[in-house]
């Protein structure tokens, strides 16, 4: 498990890689390529740091290709940090197969799930 950051602010673990933009009214962490057991700690990493901004986060999934269990865990344990202090995660064009995940496992209700960031962020008061 391997991090590096590059020229805009991306942080990458091995096959994948994170940013953190603070907004106003919240923080969009945008993650892309394998989320799996070895990138799951940047993903947990990138998640806290933005919560550090905003007890509202937006996580753009639109350049992840791939999801395991246990990063789909890390999106759930930041979802509840996030209710505990009355915040919430809404997920951007997560991959198929986590809108699967979300469904088979009754949480598509955890999250609110959008197509584009556009859409996510008019929600945002």
């Amino acid at each position: 498990m391997t991090q590096s950051s590059n020229h805009r602010g991306e942080s990458d673990w091995d096959n994948a890689w994170f940013r953190v933009d603070p907004r106003p009214n919240c923080a969009v962490i945008t993650a892309g390529g394998e989320l799996d057991m070895h990138s799951s700690v940047g993903l947990d990493r990138a998640l806290r740091a933005a919560a550090l901004f905003s007890p509202c986060l937006v996580i753009d999934l639109s350049a992840v290709s791939f999801v395991d269990s246990t990063a789909l865990g890390v999106l759930i344990s930041a979802r509840r940090r996030l209710q505990s202090v009355g915040g919430q995660a809404m997920l951007v064009h997560p991959p198929a197969l986590v809108r699967r995940l979300l469904a088979g496992t009754q949480l598509q209700q955890s999250f609110a799930v959008f197509e584009t960031l556009d859409e996510a962020m008019a929600t945002i008061g």
